[in-house]
């Protein structure tokens, strides 16, 4: 099976399984979020994060902080 689609990884993480992969507090997520930098999908009042998101993100700020 195709790894980006494997069955044991979600799509999305929570705030806080986010910010464990970002080894950054959950508030700080939460802020990204409310800011619009980092995209989210709501259910009711429960917030996902996309993991594809989060690494698009990580990659960009990335490349961006390169050309510093």
């Amino acid at each position: 099976m195709d790894e980006k689609n494997s069955p044991e990884e979600p799509l999305l993480w929570t705030v806080s399984e986010a910010a464990r992969q970002l080894a950054v507090c959950p508030r700080t997520v939460s802020r990204l979020v409310a800011e619009n930098i980092l995209p989210s999908v709501k259910f009711g009042r429960a917030i996902r994060v996309p993991k594809q998101a989060v690494l698009d993100w990580v990659e960009a700020q990335t490349r961006y902080n390169w050309g510093c």
